[in-house]
């Protein structure tokens, strides 16, 4: 695994990726289409060999043109700290990356690739999983390469033993509102920030109440004589409601302990934060991550022997676990 040097950080909020070698896997020239790897270190990760097979086909099921996926034991020599080194092979369409000096919008897809990788693992891990040292590389026809190191952020991640199935999602590749969801789910599972946290949660209930809801039209009134003025789209607040109580099954109250801090902490900060208004984030995180969950499991048309749950470790947390 690539070195982590610690000195400084409480100066130096970012670190340069250290450079990870050519890419291991490549894919081969097509037309109208240019060839381009991505590589980045999952720390604390180990994928058992006869795993590796079921973690490639997680890139596959990401929505975007991707051609092969390697994965390898990585250590940090200094630590003794393993991890696993993850290599994409995938293709940008030549329109795009012509016009691309900078190297923008190849970088560009290869975040949404990771980011997509990295939500679908967290969502099977059932903690927030963590990418370090992303490393960008363009493929030329002659089998030369270009990489572009960009800076790099510390990241650190609770160590969790989990299984993947064969096929992500039952081989289906999920809508764009369940990558959305999952986006902020990956970011609600972070032991950091409780307003920040809880804030993505509910974002991630609202793009899968989004998703799964059906409401007609609600009724718009006067708020001064009461009379009809017309209908419009249901709210979101109608829309999370029915989610959580009408199709997971959850009770009425704790829809409304959850929103209710949704609404004055987060949405509209009209509640002064304070140290009880940050343990009852920690405590409301997780019924909001579990419900978070749950609304996946159902909209994904998960089985109960497929179904996923928040990994035990992100019930032993604090809100003063990091000050950051």
């Amino acid at each position: 695994m690539a070195d982590d040097q610690d000195a400084h950080t409480d100066t130096y909020l970012f670190r340069p990726r250290q450079f990870l070698g050519p890419p291991r896997t490549v894919a081969p020239p097509k037309a109208g289409l240019v060839s381009a790897n991505v590589q980045f270190i999952i720390r604390d990760l180990h994928i058992k060999a006869d795993d590796r097979r079921a973690a490639a086909e997680i890139s596959k099921h990401c929505g975007l043109d991707t051609f092969n996926t390697v994965t390898e034991t990585v250590e940090n020599k200094a630590t003794g700290r393993k991890g696993t080194l993850v290599s994409i092979a995938f293709y940008v369409p030549e329109a795009e990356a012509a016009t691309d000096e900078t190297g923008e919008a190849l970088e560009n897809h290869a975040r949404l690739l990771v980011e997509r990788f990295m939500g679908i693992l967290s969502f099977y891990a059932g903690v927030k999983v963590s990418g370090i040292h992303a490393q960008t590389t363009r493929v030329s026809g002659d089998g030369k390469f270009t990489a572009r190191l960009e800076v790099a952020e510390r990241t650190e991640a609770p160590r969790a033993e989990f299984t993947l199935p064969d096929k992500p999602f039952g081989g289906r590749v999920p809508s764009d509102s369940v990558f959305n969801a999952l986006f902020w789910l990956r970011r609600g599972m972070a032991e950091r920030d409780p307003l920040e946290t809880y804030s993505s949660l509910m974002v991630c209930l609202q793009c899968l109440a989004r998703e799964k809801v059906s409401l007609p039209p609600a009724v718009r009134k006067c708020p001064a004589c009461g009379n009809e003025i017309g209908a419009g789209p249901p709210g979101i607040t109608a829309q999370v409601r029915h989610l959580v109580v009408e199709l997971l099954g959850a009770e009425q109250p704790l829809f409304e302990r959850i929103w209710k801090a949704r609404n004055a902490i987060v949405a509209h900060g009209n509640r002064t934060v304070s140290a009880d208004v940050f343990l009852e984030l920690t405590e409301l995180k997780l019924d909001a991550i579990t419900l978070c969950y749950r609304a996946l499991n159902l909209t994904l048309v998960l089985l109960d022997e497929d179904a996923r749950a928040p990994h035990r470790s992100l019930f032993a947390t604090s809100a003063m676990m990091y000050l950051d």
